[in-house]
């Protein structure tokens, strides 16, 4: 195979999709080597990923025990690291053996369907022109491991951490939630686990939330903790799921199971928590309303309500896509 990938006709990692089977006992070894006329005319048809697979199947039928041994080695070696970085953001890495991985992407693919995607970069990442972008397949697995989280914690499935159901936890005070956004000296939000967070993105999350009055003293020393209300009381929750049946964004159709309540006017700014006042949105376009400039206006009881994108033009759409 050195030969052929010195006269172009494979490449590197061609080599090292067989290479790599080899670094075990000397019976694999030897092999390896006989088998690698027919893994080189292979690789001259495949791509690395597929003769990968091709190798690991001819493995597992030459030599099934040393394949279990690799699994389990390689289930001793899982891991998966999580940790912050300087801008704030979190980094996931890890490694799983063959039948946990392929559990985690049977969970990841099924959010990310033909359907799903095509909502993203059809519709759901419209620019101020209108203009769509697209999203990488990263980015799809990515949304989909996050809306995972989220339905574990939504569900109350969760075990307890210090008496409390683990959710998200952000502090905030009062008057930077009333602020316009972009205001320069407004003091910033915490995000439990992370650190700061902006306040739009405080103001998102505090849309539909377990709210908590906390006093401090000069130093910022908390003092007192007030009762915990919720913003959106369960029996209204009720009512405006009767009646939205699910995500109001235009070309939307996630159902209300994976949606959360809105404030149109922000009950930071006086805006009333009723049902005038409140429509459902899918996590994704909460986002897209709050951090990327687009709006919402009228009333949804009287049938004015409308979607505009952040240069104020109307979004009409004449076929609907799932989101």
């Amino acid at each position: 195979m050195m030969a052929a990938m010195r006269e172009g006709a494979i490449s590197r990692e061609h080599v090292q999709a067989v290479v790599h089977v080899m670094d075990t006992t000397p019976e694999r070894r030897a092999t390896v080597a006989e088998a690698e006329g027919t893994f080189a005319a292979a690789a001259s048809q495949l791509d690395p990923s597929e003769l990968a697979r091709v190798v690991a199947r001819w493995v597992h039928t030459v030599d099934p025990l040393g394949a279990l041994d690799a699994e389990l080695a390689t289930h001793e070696q899982r891991h998966l690291s999580v940790s912050r970085t300087f801008e704030g953001a979190v980094a996931i890495n890890g490694l799983l053996a063959p039948e946990p991985g392929a559990v985690v992407l049977a969970a990841l693919e099924a959010l990310s369907t033909e359907d799903f995607r095509n909502c993203r970069a059809q519709h759901a990442g419209e620019g101020a022109g209108g203009e769509a972008t697209v999203t990488t397949p990263g980015q799809h697995r990515a949304d989909a491991l996050v809306e995972l989280s989220r339905r574990y914690l939504d569900s109350g499935a969760a075990p307890e951490v210090m008496g409390a159901r683990p959710h998200l936890q952000v502090v905030v005070s009062a008057a930077s939630l009333g602020v316009p956004a972009g205001t320069v000296g407004a003091e910033p939000a915490v995000l439990d686990r992370v650190g700061p967070l902006s306040i739009e993105a405080a103001r998102r999350i505090a849309c539909d939330a377990d709210v908590s009055g906390v006093r401090v003293d000069d130093e910022g020393m908390p003092m007192a903790y007030g009762r915990t209300r919720r913003v959106v009381p369960a029996a209204l929750r009720k009512v405006i799921r009767l009646r939205d049946q699910g995500c109001r964004f235009p070309g939307c159709e996630r159902p209300a199971a994976w949606t959360q309540a809105r404030h149109i006017v922000h009950w930071s700014r006086g805006g009333a928590t009723d049902v005038d006042n409140l429509v459902l949105l899918c996590s994704f376009h909460h986002h897209v309303v709050h951090e990327r400039g687009f709006g919402v206006r009228g009333s949804p009881q009287h049938g004015t309500l409308t979607f505009h994108r952040p240069d104020g033009s109307v979004i009409h759409h004449t076929r609907p896509f799932r989101c």
